[in-house]
């Protein structure tokens, strides 16, 4: 008997937590209400380098229809190079689908799936392209955005300034080190037409398109620069993002961005300033009811001693 009934508290507890908060069973964090929300941090000196973050309509445990919602995309877009954010569910619409079903644009998401985030590890530096030509990378391992604003939207003049041509162009340079590999992993690259980036070596200066994916060079090819070329009519875009390191030869690295980050799949859950503020409001009148009881009882007991004196 005793052990039913721990069992049935158990489960009440478990129903009350699952309102604003569902650790779904070997899913991602999820959330189904707006009362609460995803905290995401950084170790040490860690930046947010990736939010994989999505909504969705159902339940936590049967979630589907994965989608961005406006709001969504801001607020993962605004963790990027903070050592902490916060991501909250809100109900606005879908305008994007993940899983590219077209029944899910237009519908309003129900829940919250944090997949994951990534952090760049401690001492690794983050650099932007500059306005000098040729600047030369100095250090063994880092991470090269195309601006800092990344991965908002970058402009023409962004890179170039105070030029009469409609086109200009910057080059970063690396110098390979003898009896060491160099690699190079492009994370994300958005870079549209007019503008172009591009990659040459000093043993090939043919220029070819930067894309997706990672590129190992020995160093027979003494020095790899990236060229970002852009118009005055640039339509602009989010830009890139690249890692890159030096390993001895013979290591293996499949990915340079694995080394300079760790992946993290666990938040603090917080609630909102709105939902404390509630709480503290509730507990504030419960006060004041049991205060008038309290006054209510004494008068009571007084009249009934007084009545008492009478009789």
């Amino acid at each position: 008997m005793e052990t039913c009934v721990k069992e049935m508290l158990w489960i009440f507890a478990l129903g009350i937590f699952r309102q604003a908060f569902v650790p779904a069973t070997n899913a991602a964090p999820c959330l189904s209400s707006s009362k609460w929300k995803f905290n995401l941090s950084c170790n040490d000196d860690g930046k947010i380098f990736d939010v994989n973050v999505t909504s969705a309509t159902g339940e936590c445990e049967q979630s589907s229809c994965n989608g961005y919602t406006p709001q969504l995309i801001m607020q993962k877009l605004n963790c990027y190079w903070k050592n902490n954010c916060s991501i909250d569910l809100r109900k606005d619409i879908i305008i994007q689908s993940v899983d590219d079903q077209r029944k899910c644009i237009g519908t309003k998401p129900d829940v919250l799936l944090l997949h994951s985030w990534k952090c760049t590890k401690k001492g690794v530096k983050i650099y932007d392209f500059t306005e000098k030509t040729d600047f030369k990378i100095l250090f063994d391992r880092g991470i090269l955005r195309s601006h800092a604003r990344f991965p908002w939207d970058y402009f023409f003049s962004d890179f170039c300034t105070n030029y009469k041509s409609f086109t200009c162009s910057r080059t970063v340079t690396f110098w390979l080190k003898p009896k060491y590999t160099f690699v190079i992993t492009v994370h994300k690259v958005n870079v549209t037409e007019p503008d172009s980036l591009t990659w040459y070596t000093k043993q090939d200066t043919t220029p070819r398109p930067v894309s997706m994916g990672t590129m190992t060079f020995d160093d027979s090819a003494e020095a790899i620069s990236l060229q970002l070329n852009l118009a005055e009519d640039s339509k602009g875009d989010s830009g890139f993002l690249i890692c890159y390191q030096y390993s001895a030869n013979g290591a293996s690295i499949i990915d340079a961005c694995h080394d300079l980050t760790t992946t993290h799949d666990d938040p603090k859950i917080l609630r909102s300033k709105r939902e404390k503020d509630t709480q503290k409001h509730k507990g504030s009148k419960k006060k004041r009811i049991n205060k008038t009881e309290r006054n209510d009882r004494r008068k009571k007991e007084k009249k009934t001693k007084g009545n008492k004196l009478v009789n």
